[in-house]
C-alpha cells in the first residue's frame, strides 16, 4: 500500500475522530454524568447503557487506530462510513430527545461542520481515488 495515496487532510481528521473516540471511551466508563447532561439519568442505575456507549467507541477507537497505523484506503473508508452513520443517528436521536441543552439548530449545524460533511467526503474521497476506476 502506497502510504502517499490517503490525502493528509484525511489523516489529520482521522486523527481528531480518533482523540474523540477515545475520549467519549473513557467518559463512557468512568463519567457518563458529562455525556448524557440533561437527560436526568441516575448514572448508578444506568451503567449498563453507558457501559455499551463506551464499547461502541472503544470499537471505533480500534479501527481509527488501525486505519492511522495502516495507512490503508480501505480501512480508512470503512471507519469513516461507520462513523458517518452513527453520527447521523446520534444527531437524529439527540434532536428528537432533546439531548445537550443547545439550540437544536446550532447543534445540527455544529454537527454538520464538525461531522457529517468531513466525513462523507473524506469517505467520498477515498472511494472516488481508490475504488471508482
Amino acid at each position: 500500500m502506497n502510504t502517499n495515496s490517503v490525502p493528509r487532510w484525511i489523516l489529520w481528521y482521522v486523527g481528531f475522530l480518533t482523540v474523540l473516540s477515545l475520549s467519549t471511551s473513557l467518559m463512557g466508563y468512568f463519567a457518563p454524568q458529562y455525556i448524557f447532561a440533561n437527560l436526568g439519568i441516575d448514572f448508578a442505575n444506568a451503567q449498563p447503557i453507558s457501559f455499551f456507549y463506551a464499547a461502541r467507541n472503544v470499537g471505533i477507537l480500534i479501527l481509527c487506530l488501525f486505519g492511522l497505523l495502516t495507512r490503508d484506503s480501505k480501512v480508512l473508508l470503512s471507519m469513516l462510513v461507520l462513523r458517518f452513520t452513527v453520527e447521523l443517528l446520534d444527531l437524529v436521536a439527540t434532536l428528537k430527545l432533546g439531548i445537550g441543552g443547545m439550540n437544536p439548530m446550532i447543534m445540527a449545524a455544529t454537527w454538520l461542520i464538525v461531522f457529517l460533511i468531513p466525513e462523507f467526503w473524506a469517505a467520498f474521497t477515498l472511494y472516488k481515488k481508490d475504488f471508482a476506476k
